[in-house]
């Protein structure tokens, strides 16, 4: 009987164990997932820049 419930005890300990590490890698999915985001983001936001860097040079050039 004692077995039985240690037996039990141990399955639901392990159960829990489970459960935390998929939450955790979740977690670190969804960090990694909006990182990559804000760094999209940055890029798009320079090479936007960069871009009117270059059409106002090639203007600036053609004008000279």
């Amino acid at each position: 009987m004692l077995k039985r419930d240690l037996g039990w005890l141990w399955a639901a300990i392990a159960a829990m164990v489970a459960l935390l590490v998929w939450l955790l890698l979740q977690l670190g999915m969804q960090g990694t997932t909006a990182q990559a985001a804000s760094a999209r983001a940055r890029a798009a936001v320079i090479c936007q820049i960069m871009r009117a860097g270059v059409e106002r040079a090639g203007l600036q050039h053609g004008a000279g």
